[in-house]
């Protein structure tokens, strides 16, 4: 674990110092588990590795604590779930809602108010993969590991990692080893 990495439980976030800048996690505990609800690098620190080292610490704390990883909102891991487009509506707070692309295989929607993520619109696939912190009263079973091929924490879980996406999704199929 990072010699300046600290669970911070009066703020409920773990966080990395680094030379006087603070990355962190915030999170809910509860009995036997926790949600990491949100990720924050300071952008002086970007670029160097923080956010993976912040990642990596945490998730060596929440295994050393025995804790069950109810949900973690953003990188480096994202814990999603994919719906059909046309199953997905927004209840309240559309105006304060944004979208951001760089290419047409994906729309990120997030809040204008706090920058939070809510969902990717994938239209190519016609789904929507919808934050699983976002989902009240929604279990998070994990089923797979997309885009591994790009990961920056490795998961030793027995679940299948995709270098991409399964072929069934558009992507190679391609099954990484644990």
């Amino acid at each position: 674990m990072a010699e300046n990495f600290r669970d911070d439980e009066d703020r409920s976030r773990f966080k990395l110092d680094v030379g006087g800048a603070i990355a962190f996690i915030t999170y809910r505990k509860s009995p036997g588990a926790i949600t990491l609800v949100h990720t924050e690098v300071p952008p002086e620190l970007g670029g160097q590795g923080v956010g993976s080292k912040l990642g990596r610490a945490t998730l060596d704390a929440v295994r050393a604590e025995g804790w069950k990883l109810k949900a973690w909102s953003a990188a480096p891991i994202n814990a999603f779930s994919l719906w059909p487009s046309a199953s997905v509506r927004i209840t309240k707070g559309e105006a304060e809602i944004a979208t951001f692309h760089k290419t047409e295989n994906s729309y990120r929607k997030y809040c204008k108010i706090c920058g939070g993520h809510l969902m990717t619109d994938h239209p190519r696939m016609r789904l929507i993969d919808v934050y699983a912190n976002l989902l009240q009263g929604f279990v998070h079973e994990p089923t797979l590991h997309a885009n591994y091929g790009s990961k920056m924490v490795s998961v030793k879980d027995g679940l299948p990692k995709y270098r991409d996406l399964p072929a069934e999704l558009g992507g190679s199929g391609e099954v990484l080893p644990d």
